[in-house]
């Protein structure tokens, strides 16, 4: 027969015993291996139902069909990356046994620039790297719209033949830039682009030309009206990606 000591006077009793005979003390009940097990696996049980991702997911995150049918409701077009910055004018030039590089950039993202630098990178004529130089630009920050001095240089070598820009901010992320040209030239491919694909859906815009005229806006404006679309006759991101999905 199994035995165990009474907890409160030390008796050794039958571990089946309800309580001790000599003193009455109820006896101290084993919890069984089998009753652990069960136990420990009901609460592993309980803890991985209420912490898992599927649980989470379905009281946080909408399902694909949802996201599909919301997406497909209020579609947007994606936005396209335009550069922070545009350069007015720039040259490279020397004087007085000094070589510079100098313009005037403009910032036409929609938000202000902190501690904008211009990096000129002096080279020979085969394009040899002879040295760079960088400095702040004159406005620190630069606002949205604003347009603002640069000029950064050093001392001058007979080797420097040519040079290039760049900007950067004072902690070495690279800022990317555009010129008035080349924006002037995107817009132009872009008003081409629309006209093409309005002519393709039976829309009057005239020759496509990438001239914005009376035409290609009317034809816009209609084109918005049928897709449900502000009719304002202007191009937007939005206006080229439904006219792409409308050819196909």
């Amino acid at each position: 027969m199994a035995l165990t000591k009474c907890k409160e006077c030390g008796e050794e009793i039958s571990k089946k015993a309800e309580k001790c005979p000599k003193c009455g003390a109820p006896a101290k009940k084993q919890t069984s291996l089998f009753t652990w097990v069960v136990t420990v696996f009901v609460v592993l049980w309980a803890v991985g139902y209420f912490s898992s991702p599927t649980t989470n997911s379905r009281s946080s995150i909408p399902s694909a069909a949802s996201s599909s049918s919301s997406n497909s409701s209020s579609y947007s077009a994606p936005r396209e990356y335009t550069p922070p910055l545009e350069v007015i004018s720039w040259k490279c030039d020397k004087e007085h046994g000094y070589v510079f590089v100098r313009g005037e950039v403009k910032n036409i993202s929609s938000q202000s620039i902190k501690n904008v630098m211009a990096v000129g990178e002096f080279r020979t004529k085969d394009g040899t790297l002879v040295k760079s130089e960088d400095s702040l630009i004159e406005y620190n920050p630069i606002l949205s719209g604003q347009t603002s001095p640069f000029k950064t240089g050093g001392t001058d070598n007979p080797a420097i033949t040519n040079c290039n820009l760049s900007f950067k901010t004072l902690f070495g992320k690279q800022l990317s830039y555009t010129t008035a040209e080349d924006r002037k030239k995107k817009e132009r491919e872009k008003i081409k682009e629309v006209q093409t694909l309005l002519t393709g859906l039976g829309h009057e815009v005239g020759a496509a030309d990438g001239i914005m005229g009376a035409k290609t806006k009317q034809a816009i404006k209609e084109f918005q009206s049928k897709q449900g679309l502000t009719a304002n006759g202007e191009i937007s991101n939005q206006l080229v990606t439904e006219l792409r999905k409308a050819r196909k």
